[in-house]
C-alpha cells in the first residue's frame, strides 16, 4: 500500500518511520529534502505519480485546511489522517475522502 506524508517535521517523520515499519511504501511532500524518487516538492505531482491510498497531513497547522482542499482538487479519494485538530467553523466539513481522521498527541 502506498502512503503519502505531507510535511516532514518531527511528527511527519514519526509517521513515516511507523508506516515504513508496517510495510507501507512511503512517499513525502516536503521542501526540506532534495527531490528524490520518494520525496516531492509538489502535492499535485505526488498525487498524480504515486496515487496513494493513505495520506497523512502533518504540515503546518495553518496549512491543513488548504491541504485538504488541494487533496480534493487533485482527486485523492482515499484515507486521510490530519495531524492536529482543525477548525471547520469557517468551512464545510463534508469532504469526500474514503475516511478522514484527526490525530492529536499531547
Amino acid at each position: 500500500m502506498k502512503a503519502l506524508i505531507i510535511g516532514l517535521g518531527a511528527i511527519g517523520s514519526r509517521h513515516k518511520s511507523t508506516l515504513d515499519k508496517l510495510g507501507f511504501q512511503t512517499f513525502t511532500v516536503s521542501s526540506h529534502n532534495k527531490e528524490s524518487s520518494t520525496n516531492f516538492h509538489s502535492l499535485s505531482e505526488a498525487i498524480s505519480k504515486i496515487e496513494p491510498s493513505y495520506v497523512v497531513v502533518a504540515n503546518n497547522t495553518a496549512d491543513h485546511l488548504k491541504t485538504l482542499l488541494d487533496l480534493e482538487k487533485f482527486e485523492h479519494m482515499g484515507k486521510v489522517l490530519v495531524e492536529k485538530p482543525l477548525d471547520f467553523k469557517s468551512h464545510r466539513s463534508n469532504f469526500k475522502f474514503e475516511k478522514i481522521g484527526v490525530g492529536f498527541n499531547l
